[in-house]
């Protein structure tokens, strides 16, 4: 009875030894050599005990292979592109949260503490804005690289989405209280000159990184077919007529990623993004096969050096 009772003892502190150094090896991401510092063995017993217990079911190791997947494919389009990263995420139900999960993420990474962020607008980046962040590590502000859209009640004021960036991160919002056209190019004129827009100008100057939306010309996929703005008669033809690949920040350009001028660009009140190509980080957030031809142009063209997309884009992209 006794040997019995010798024997199960023994069993269950192996057991518990087992436990403890599978804890340091794999949560605590001890060495095998501090290991047998801390248990008093030889390193060799650490490497067993690690085999045992992953034979015994303590330890059981699993791959994602979907992770897998996602971050060879980011792995080929930085060879491919040259780009300063890539996220790719898993494509399906749930995919737009998880972009906008990592551009959050990401956007926290590369970021100083106080550093002002710039935001264009559409729907992608509406969405962005409003989702609910669960970490921060630091305190951002947030610009406004555009004029406002007064005529659209289902996509949130470009506005509205500084100001809840800028309360999630703690930080300040600097807003623009003008149209993105204005009703000529005298008063456009007027306003870039003015006090107060000097002062944004500066900041757009200082800017190092902006959070951006990849548009393309169809109607179905840009918001701004919608948006009612005051353009001269047949400008969407003529500009069609230039055959444009994509569109940030209200900017078409075509597939050799020449900015195509309108008769409106002479009174819109936004950013160049030329300028985005001096920029440490400009994160572009875009899915879709429909996209693709626009991201492509917009990587190659250097108007964003850090690119945020699911599985099937990705591949499209490789493929493109």
């Amino acid at each position: 009875m006794n040997l019995r009772k010798n024997k199960v003892g023994l069993m269950r502190m192996e057991h518990e030894l087992l436990v403890k150094v599978a804890k340091l090896y794999y949560l605590d991401e001890c060495t095998q050599s501090q290991i047998a510092k801390k248990i008093g063995v030889e390193r060799s017993t650490v490497s067993r005990l690690l085999k045992k217990s992953r034979a015994e079911g303590i330890v059981k190791i699993s791959i994602d292979e979907g992770h897998t997947k996602q971050a060879g494919i980011a792995g080929e389009l930085r060879k491919k592109y040259s780009m300063k990263d890539i996220i790719i995420v898993k494509s399906g139900p749930g995919m737009l949260e998880e972009v906008h999960e990592k551009a959050h993420q990401y956007l926290q990474k590369v970021t100083n503490k106080n550093e002002i962020v710039g935001i264009t607008w559409g729907k992608t980046l509406c969405d962005f804005s409003k989702y609910k962040l669960s970490q921060k590590n630091k305190k951002l502000n947030f610009i406004a690289l555009t004029g406002g859209y007064g005529n659209l009640k289902e996509y949130t004021h470009i506005n509205a989405m500084i100001n809840n960036l800028s309360e999630m991160y703690n930080g300040k919002g600097y807003f623009i209280d003008f149209p993105l056209i204005m009703n000529s190019e005298p008063i456009k004129d007027e306003i870039y000159n003015s006090k107060f827009f000097r002062n944004i100008r500066n900041i757009w100057e200082r800017l190092q990184t902006v959070v951006v939306g990849i548009g393309t010309f169809e109607k179905d996929i840009n918001v701004l077919w919608d948006s009612g703005l005051p353009a001269p008669k047949n400008m969407w033809a003529l500009l069609k007529s230039e055959q444009p690949v994509g569109e940030i920040c209200t900017r078409f350009y075509d597939a050799e990623g020449k900015i195509i001028k309108t008769e409106i660009d002479k009174r819109k009140i936004g950013i160049e993004i030329e300028r985005f190509r001096k920029m440490r980080n400009v994160i572009g957030i875009a899915v879709g096969d429909k996209k693709v031809n626009a991201i492509k142009t917009a990587i190659n063209s250097n108007f964003i050096n850090v690119l945020i997309t699911d599985e099937k884009t990705g591949q499209s992209l490789l493929e493109a």
